[in-house]
């Protein structure tokens, strides 16, 4: 048996897919190799590419995590296969469509303004899964965001100035002032990150539980993703009466 984790994504750059022989120790020596082919295939046009694997260690362990650079198509299904000495192990992702984003409203937005993300192509929350990211001494600093529906679509809404509270300390809050001046701490624009998953995925994410896995002969999560962010700018109460 092996175990197959990884997303083919419709974002720019290659996919990668972790592949483990599961017969094998999880000791250093025995990773260093990996006997396996590992083949991805567009199922509806037979396009087929052998995927070159690339190692990365962590804490002694070789981990085997192999390249895709086939062009990944919106609403198409893939094929990952995985052949090596003890058998054969299978699974399918189907791509969802590049996400359809209304984002209102445009521009810049005052701190205690709310953006409305709509999520126009996606059918249900589940399918989605959002971040926004707080950039606050020098780092970004992620927070979830919740979704949920909205006629036939998710919809997701945040306000900077609610975001920065679950960031950034009170004490440091309450000596800037109300929060309509909160967006002076930050020093570039919120963040707002979405994966769309395919459509298939709420039935192959098992990290929970890898045995209720859909890898025919094997373990694991495999799908198909679209990744994007949003940049959103912040305007100071002094700006805003300048507009």
């Amino acid at each position: 048996m092996a175990s197959v984790y990884g997303v083919l994504t419709l974002s720019e750059g290659p996919s990668f897919i972790r592949v483990k022989n599961l017969n094998d120790p999880l000791i250093g020596d025995s990773t260093r190799t990996l006997d396996a082919t590992v083949t991805l295939t567009n199922r509806e046009t037979g396009a087929t590419e052998t995927l070159a694997d690339s190692i990365v260690v962590f804490d002694g362990v070789y981990t085997h995590n192999f390249r895709a650079d086939l062009d990944i198509q919106e609403e198409t299904t893939y094929r990952i296969t995985v052949d090596h000495p003890d058998g054969r192990a299978r699974a399918t992702a189907t791509m969802p469509e590049s996400t359809r984003v209304d984002v209102r409203p445009e521009g810049p937005v005052a701190c205690t303004q709310r953006v409305r993300l709509l999520f126009q192509n996606v059918p249900k929350p589940c399918l989605i899964r959002a971040e926004v990211g707080i950039p606050w001494r020098n780092d970004i600093h992620w927070i979830d965001l919740e979704t949920s529906q909205s006629g036939n679509a998710p919809v997701g809404r945040v306000t900077p100035s609610s975001a920065l509270r679950e960031v950034v300390p009170e004490s440091v809050l309450l000596s800037v002032g109300p929060p309509a001046e909160y967006c002076s701490l930050l020093f570039g624009p919120v963040r707002i990150a979405y994966t769309h998953l395919g459509p298939d995925w709420p039935r192959d994410s098992v990290v929970a539980d890898p045995f209720d896995s859909e890898v025919e002969n094997g373990l694991g999560v495999f799908g198909g993703v679209h990744r994007d962010t949003i940049l959103k700018p912040t305007t100071l109460p002094a700006q805003e009466g300048r507009r």
